[in-house]
């Protein structure tokens, strides 16, 4: 789609195909695209020593971009754009910190950078270009006074992203990463050799193989590990640098090699790479009664040409006598609006199939559905859910509003925005929304989305859980920030809203029918496994879809509901049977009169949670209700909702908990129990909920409030150190020369309050293929506190390396708590070796002496020995004596500090400490871990940090919000205490201390805060004068 763009500027290369994808996929397949080994996507087309920041020179652009194209210029709010900017860096930069609590009323924004502070003032901000020129100058200063080694690029790509988040959720800058994966996916076929990997236990494995393509003819398999592409290992790589190594230019060639149980030892591949293409129609099946039924995944380029592909073989398979077609759009993101088109077009025969209006309504533009090649006569049903969204809405909408077919299932997302791609010159791309679609009749689905004309629901009743009768809960448009409102557009604080573009106002529209039915609770215990393809299986929704055409079928949608209603009403009879019986199935008593005396209930309530209420527990949340009223009640239910927002974590564990009680005589209680699992990742926090209580015949009967607390698990903390053990084939100097072949062991201390569950050491080369990873993982498993683990790992050094060091990233991590430590160590190389020779025997210290990583002066220190302490050796290289202590450890101690003693000791004795060099800051807080609990609207947090080197800087997050920064002046005292003030919102908060070291070497603790709403505080206080406590509200 072509649209009459100009702009001020120079005339740039655009992507001139519209986009209307949801969300960009964030899976990779390794199923090629332009370039490969030799040709990987570069991030610009400069240096990053020769990128200015404070020119803005990728700012300006996108803010031209923005001012000629974006959909509604009423949206632009300057001011509140550039604080959203400085808002999104002070997040990528933890050394930043930005100061903007009444930056819109005093027009001062405060900007921290390490020990260097500025005042900025923004009051005459108002237009555009005044936002880039003021940003020039605070750029400037962040660049001036950065300490850290950060790419200014991926600077101003966070300000440019914060700044378009102001505007809408979908509008954004696409890394040059990003945007070659994104024209990868829309055009639906690149050069590849045609698998999927993911990286599992950090080896490089062969997900899936797809059919037809290099890689299936060349019999690679799924569970196969690739190990290297060409000359470099894949041990611990980055998952885009491996699909950007095996990716490239059909008919190139590429070596890599796999390793598979039955091969005895690595076997080599070497590929052609092919055009693959990435089906969107999948599956394809010929259902009972010769109804076809299609699943469109997505809307890339071949999508439309499948599509026909798929209806001839469906109607090959029918014997010419296809009675009609399901499709299927549920959890379809969206994609691109002219293969949207075509394939609505490909059904309906006549009208307008979309409009879409932008620049405040001033350009409009029509696609009309053309009748050559239309299936008219073919009945239909679409299938849409609350994911399926943009372009997946624009052909469901299509069909249901021009009168083609019926739609069923739950109401779409709603995103009714249109968004261009423009090329950027560093490679990268601007995704800006620049119109609204309308849907036949010019009705705007944004934020609303395709009402089904038949809605169906799915329900749930087992012993575990039951899902009936809470309202459900799903993430749509209306729901992201900064959503383009259906009725508003571009108000600004304090005026008036207007009409949305060109839509036309409208009540959202209401099903025709509502199905309740019955689902299966999964198999306990089942896992899938994830290198098989799941069988397909015909669900509730196709089965009723294909019942609906085989017993309704009709050309068009309006003859197809008339004819639909016996069977809506049947299946409505039996699936409300099914249900009662699964509710009775449980000993709950589901009957209720014809009809239901209308009463005052009173009812006294409680909830509690029943076992140990801690992470990696699991609690039985128990509801009790006694009817303490003179009348029977009957289809007694209840549900809870928690206060806290979809975004906290966790916030949705004790959410929409239904309990089951039926009928409720006079006098009598009732409980039922719901299982909560709690996650071992979980912090301490303290949740309110609410509790509603439903009966037949009532409205509902009450909302009572309760609080629920969980202990979070103590957190482990490690250190580690490095030893080099180069003695089986190399100098044993603890250094690495070319050729040689080493031992890399990751010492592991676990210095924190708690065990570590499941700690993991990995190895990551950042260097050349010279240095290559054998083995790059090591499974340490349970960690207690203060104990100590050795994690061995193998890597060569290949001939011809060069440099002094080599650099690698260690990063230790518990799988199931989240915690990590990560940081760069740098082993030091020899072209030439020490001489070396193995000798037996101990050596005395005479002196208190180190104990170093490898054999020269500046070696890192492992270890502290004391004076007279006993040391088992077993070479002597150059002037250093090759130590053993502790669990199988090594080192190196200088020959000035020590003399050999004749007679050879299996053990060290003495005073021997250990070292762990790479140990993360300690934080302290005047807070307990189990959280804080208060009424008051602001806690004085206060703390130290602590570290054996020195603490780089201090800085504390709410609830993914900065609030403070402190950085060291590099004098003194190697602590860093720190205090600030935090204000806190009703209900749990969530608070994040970090103290750096260095880039890499970063600490944390997570504070929860939960602050009593000040109706429970007053509740609180009332209880304490003697006030009966409030049911269902446990004292805190």
């Amino acid at each position: 789609m072509r649209l009459p763009f100009h702009s001020d500027g120079a005339r740039m290369k655009r992507t001139l195909r519209l986009t209307l994808a949801f969300l960009l996929a964030t899976w990779l397949l390794v199923l090629g695209g332009p370039g490969g080994p030799a040709t990987a996507v570069a991030r610009a087309t400069t240096s990053e020593s020769d990128h200015n920041l404070a020119a803005l020179r990728l700012f300006n652009r996108v803010v031209l971009l923005v001012k000629d194209h974006y959909v509604d210029p009423d949206r632009f709010h300057p001011q509140q754009m550039l604080l959203s900017a400085l808002d999104h860096v002070e997040k990528r930069i933890a050394e930043v910190l930005v100061d903007e609590s009444d930056a819109l009323a005093t027009g001062k924004v405060v900007v921290t950078v390490g020990q260097k502070t500025r005042s900025f003032d923004i009051s005459k901000v108002h237009s555009l270009w005044d936002m880039s020129f003021r940003l020039r100058d605070i750029f400037a200063f962040i660049e001036k006074n950065l300490v850290s080694t950060e790419d200014t690029r991926e600077i101003e790509y966070a300000a440019i992203n914060g700044m378009l988040a102001t505007l809408d959720p979908h509008s954004n800058l696409l890394d040059p990463e990003q945007y070659t994966d994104m024209k990868m996916h829309t055009r639906g076929e690149f050069g590849g050799l045609g698998f999927v990997v993911s990286m599992r236990d950090g080896k490089l494995t062969v997900m899936k193989v797809l059919k037809g393509t290099p890689a299936h003819r060349g019999g690679i398999l799924p569970r196969d590990v690739i190990t290297r592409i060409e000359d470099e290992s894949t041990v611990n790589m980055d998952l885009t640098d491996a699909v950007n190594r095996l990716r490239g230019k059909p008919g190139t060639k590429v070596t890599f090699y796999v390793a598979r149980k039955s091969f005895p030892k690595e076997r080599p591949f070497t590929l052609t790479r092919a055009r693959i293409e990435i089906a969107s129609i999948d599956p394809v099946k010929l259902l009972d009664g010769n109804v076809g039924y299609i699943r469109i995944t997505n809307f890339q380029g071949n999508t439309p040409r499948d599509l026909k592909k798929a209806l001839r073989n469906l109607r090959e398979q029918a014997g010419g006598d296809l009675k009609g077609l399901v499709l299927d759009l549920r959890g379809n993101p969206g994609g691109l609006l002219e293969q949207a088109v075509e394939v609505a077009d490909l059904f309906v025969p006549e009208g307008t199939i979309v409009s879409t209006v932008g620049m405040s309504n001033k350009l409009r533009q029509r696609k009309q559905a053309t009748r050559p090649g239309t299936e008219t006569e073919l009945p239909l049903v679409v299938l849409i859910d609350h994911h399926s969204a943009s372009a997946s809405e624009i052909v469901s909408g299509a069909i249901k509003n021009l009168d083609r077919g019926v739609v069923i299932g739950s109401q779409s997302f709603g995103k009714g925005s249109v968004q261009v791609l423009y090329d950027l010159f560093d490679e990268s791309a601007l995704k800006l929304t620049i119109a609204q679609y309308l849907t036949p009749g010019d009705v705007s689905i944004q934020e609303v989305g395709i009402t089904p004309d038949i809605r169906l629901r799915p329900t749930l009743v087992s012993k575990r859980r039951v899902m009936l009768f809470a309202p459900r809960l799903s993430m749509r448009e209306k729901d992201l920030e900064e959503a383009i409102a259906k009725d508003v557009a571009g108000a600004a604080p304090g005026t008036t809203p207007r009409l949305a573009l060109g839509g036309v106002e409208k009540d959202r529209q209401k099903p025709v029918a509502t199905l309740d039915f019955l689902r299966e609770p999964p198999p306990e215990g089942e896992e899938l496994d994830e290198f098989e393809e799941p069988e397909w299986k015909e669900d509730f929704h196709v089965s009723f879809a294909r019942e609906l055409i085989a017993k309704a079928g009709a050309p068009t949608r309006s003859a197809m509901l008339e004819k639909a209603r016996p069977v809506i009403a049947a299946r409505r009879k039996a699936e409300a049977k099914r249900i009662k019986e699964a509710i009775e199935a449980l000993g709950v008593d589901w009957s209720a009169p014809a009809q239901v005396k209308v009463q005052q209930p009173d009812l006294a309530a409680t909830l509690r949670l029943e076992g140990k209420a801690r992470a990696g527990e699991t609690v039985q949340a128990a509801l009790t209700l006694t009817n303490q009223g003179t009348l029977p009640l009957y289809r007694v239910r209840a549900w809870t909702e928690t206060a806290s927002p979809p975004h906290v974590p966790y916030s949705r564990l004790f959410d929409r908990l239904e309990f089951l009680f039926g009928a409720l005589p006079p006098g009598s209680s009732r409980t039922w129990k719901v299982p909560v699992e709690l996650p071992e990742d979980l912090p301490s926090r303290r949740e309110l909920l609410k509790v509603h209580i439903e009966a037949e015949g009532l409205d509902e009967i009450e909302t009572l409030p309760a609080e629920v607390s969980v202990e979070g698990l103590p957190e482990p903390v490690f250190a580690f150190a490095v030893e080099v053990d180069d003695s089986e084939k190399g100098n044993a100097d603890g250094r690495l020369s070319p050729g040689e072949e080493a031992e890399v062991v990751v010492v592991v201390k676990n210095t924190g309050a708690g065990p570590a569950l499941d700690a993991v050491a990995s190895l990551k080369n950042l260097e050349n293929e010279k240095v290559y990873i054998r083995q790059g993982r090591h499974v340490i498993g349970k960690l207690p506190r203060n104990q100590v683990a050795r994690a061995p790992m193998r890597l060569d050094l290949k001939p011809g390396y060069d440099r002094p060091l080599a650099r690698m990233r260690v990063t230790v991590y518990d799988r199931k708590l989240g915690e990590y430590t990560a940081d760069e160590i740098h082993i030091p190389t020899a072209p030439e070796s020490l001489p070396s020779k193995a000798v037996k025997g101990t050596i005395r210290l005479d002196s208190d002496a180190p104990i170093l990583a490898w054999a020269a002066e500046d070696g890192e220190v492992i270890a502290e020995a004391g004076r007279g302490a006993l040391l088992p050796v077993t070479h002597r290289v150059g002037s250093f004596w090759r130590v053993r202590f502790g669990n199988g450890r090594v080192g190196f101690v200088s020959a000035a500090h020590a003399r050999r003693l004749p007679k050879a000791r299996r053990k060290a004795r003495g005073e021997i400490a250990a070292v762990f060099p790479h140990t993360p800051p300690r934080i302290v807080l005047n807070a307990p871990a189990e959280g804080v609990t208060t009424d008051a609207e602001r806690f004085k947090l206060s703390g130290v940090a602590s570290d054996d080197r020195q603490v780089r800087d201090v800085y504390v997050f709410l609830n993914n919000q900065k609030i403070f920064f402190r950085a060291h002046n590099g004098e003194g005292d190697p602590t860093l205490p720190f205090s600030t003030e935090v204000p806190l919102d009703e209900g749990p908060n969530t608070v994040v201390v970090f103290a750096r070291e260095n880039d890499d070497l970063i600490s944390r603790r997570t504070l929860s805060i939960y602050r009593h709403p000040a109706a429970i505080a007053r509740r609180g206080g009332e209880e304490e004068k003697g006030a009966a406590p409030v049911p269902g509200v446990p004292a805190p």
